[in-house]
């Protein structure tokens, strides 16, 4: 397809697509709830000198709930924010010996979404992309430096009709990081290195309220 086709495409879904339920709002806050589920294993943590222990932390899947707020610009096209907090337990393994430890993530991100459909129809759909910033805490990182990460996340998802001001949002949303932390090795008090590019996928839903004039 050739780059004219391309914009001219574009320039038709921009303007037959406006938010489907945000039309007439300046403002979308959506309390959500939904599942963390980590799609990488953390990668072993490999000893800086000593070589004698091998510590893995394995981030499981858990409940996440949070809220989202868009502000709609012109036509399709908004600012997003959302924040949301996962209690997700994470198995710490030493050696040839295993436990779950309490452990949670939280996941803050900015993004722009584009929504498309049809205006006035029954559903509409949204993709979005931008920065978020992801931390890890709980019993499980007592003893691990620098658990907080800068990355990125996309997501698509689509908005269900309630009334003019109520709708059911769907999201599946994927963080991806790369963790870069250290913890002190317990058998010979060397720090132990773990880096490893991080996907985590959040699956969620939540009721819409619109605001506008």
């Amino acid at each position: 397809m050739s780059s004219k086709s391309v914009r001219l495409s574009l320039f038709v879904l921009l303007a037959w697509a406006p938010p489907a339920f945000a039309q007439d709002a300046d403002f979308e806050f959506v309390p959500v709830l939904g599942v963390y589920s980590p799609l990488t294993t953390l990668r072993g943590i490999v000893p800086a000198d000593s070589g004698t222990t091998t510590v893995r932390l394995t981030q499981q899947a858990g409940p996440a709930f949070g809220a989202r707020g868009t502000f709609w610009l012109a036509g399709p096209v908004g600012l997003e924010g959302s924040f949301l907090y996962a209690l997700s337990d994470a198995q710490v393994t030493l050696g040839s010996s295993a436990q779950t430890q309490n452990a949670h993530v939280w996941l803050a991100s900015g993004r722009l979404v584009l929504a498309f459909g049809a205006q006035g129809g029954p559903i509409a759909f949204h993709v979005n992309g931008g920065l978020a910033l992801i931390g890890r805490g709980g019993a499980a990182y007592d003893n691990v430096n620098s658990t907080t990460d800068l990355g990125g996340v996309i997501g698509a998802g689509a908005s269900f009709h309630l009334n003019d001001r109520f709708s059911i949002r769907l999201d599946a949303e994927d963080y991806v990081y790369d963790l870069d932390a250290t913890l002190e090795d317990p058998a010979a008090g060397n720090p132990l290195l773990l880096r490893r590019f991080q996907s985590d996928l959040v699956l969620s839903a939540g009721l819409s309220f619109a605001v506008g004039s």
